[in-house]
């Protein structure tokens, strides 16, 4: 321990005797390895990191496919309905839509992204309200008779304050009145983690959130996404299995509005399953390029250290001539390139946070 620490001490004066070379090696480091770390967090975030609900390995997304095997993250509001209603894998299914609207609270106005989705969609997510409640099956039974809305924690703090009284406070989305009744925990960014929502309305709203003359009732392909949590003990086989029992059902039911119709089921991420081939393509093509940098750093850096061994020829014989052997210098140059590595932690974190 006592010649480790001796090795220390002199590493240090060492680094410091040369401030050019250890700024350089460590700003070498630090961007070869920041690099790395930023992308190994991009594919953490986006495709490791489950949703921040209860049991979200339980959770899957729902598909519509064509015909000629084209898939659709869409259903009309009648197949959802039906699917909804008769399978026997899922203990809540819900639809959701991605809208933007016109949001005014008091003297701000912006146009924030949120979801239009069924009653039962919090039941499904298994979540609560930090503030007040969610929405609930009541709040979405008949068409514009129940304007209330689920805020996020993030629109909560812009637009209220942060302010406890907000429960029953009144907003405006697309000039139509609705009154809050509840904040969402500040984890919860909704059906996709990577694209947060600020505001949760009914279904039931969807001519005044999104009014673009799209009917609930027309069946067919629509413009819904849905999720489903599965029940305790069933796979993704058995779930699938039966989705796809439903379609046929549909399929000779409704010929004419769902020919060729068929339902896939995919585990549910933080980003949508349609964007995640593109994503993935392109995350490994940077991760190869991050990877290729980090080689060029370390074989920059072993080159300067060569080199530096190479100019402390004269250091290293009189260190022999004295007795010291070939594992007491290697264990030397150890130390002095752990001492690099220690220096580069800060610098690492600098260049993660500007990448």
């Amino acid at each position: 321990m006592e010649s480790f620490l001796q090795d220390m001490r002199y590493g240090i004066r060492l680094l410091l005797k040369r401030p050019g070379f250890t700024a350089v090696a460590v700003l070498t480091l630090a961007l070869g390895i920041g690099a790395n770390t930023a992308i190994f967090s991009a594919a953490n975030a986006l495709f490791l990191r489950p949703l921040p609900v209860s049991d979200s390995d339980r959770l899957v997304r729902l598909y519509a496919t064509g015909s000629e095997g084209r898939r659709f993250d869409v259903f009309s509001y009648p197949n959802y309905a039906d699917l909804r209603d008769r399978n026997g894998v899922f203990s809540h299914t819900s639809a959701h839509q991605t809208v933007s609207a016109s949001l005014n609270a008091g003297e701000e106005a912006e146009n924030p992204e949120g979801e239009l989705v069924t009653g039962n969609y919090f039941a499904m997510m298994e979540t609560g309200a930090l503030l007040g409640r969610t929405l609930l099956p009541d709040d979405d039974r008949t068409p514009g008779a129940h304007p209330v809305i689920v805020i996020s924690h993030s629109l909560w703090q812009r637009h209220f304050g942060a302010d406890a009284g907000v429960i029953g406070k009144t907003l405006r989305l697309n000039s139509h009145a609705f009154t809050i009744v509840g904040v969402m925990p500040e984890r919860f960014k909704g059906s996709y983690d990577v694209f947060t929502a600020d505001f949760w309305a009914p279904m039931m709203m969807h001519e005044q959130v999104r009014p673009r003359g799209i009917s609930l009732d027309r069946r067919g392909w629509g413009w819904l996404t849905a999720t489903g949590r599965m029940k305790p003990g069933i796979t993704i086989e058995q779930a699938q299995a039966e989705v796809s029992r439903l379609a046929s059902q549909l399929e000779q039911d409704y010929p004419r509005f769902n020919q060729g119709l068929g339902f896939e089921i995919f585990p549910a991420s933080s980003m949508p399953e349609e964007f995640n081939e593109d994503v993935s393509k392109a995350l490994g093509f940077i991760m190869i390029i991050a990877g290729l940098v980090l080689l060029v750093a370390c074989a920059n850096i072993a080159s300067m250290l060569l080199a530096r061994v190479m100019s402390r020829s004269r250091e290293i014989a009189i260190r022999q001539s004295l007795g010291a052997g070939r594992l007491r210098l290697a264990r030397q140059w150890l130390t002095e390139s752990m001492m690099l590595y220690c220096a580069r932690d800060e610098m690492t974190v600098l260049s993660r946070d500007t990448i």
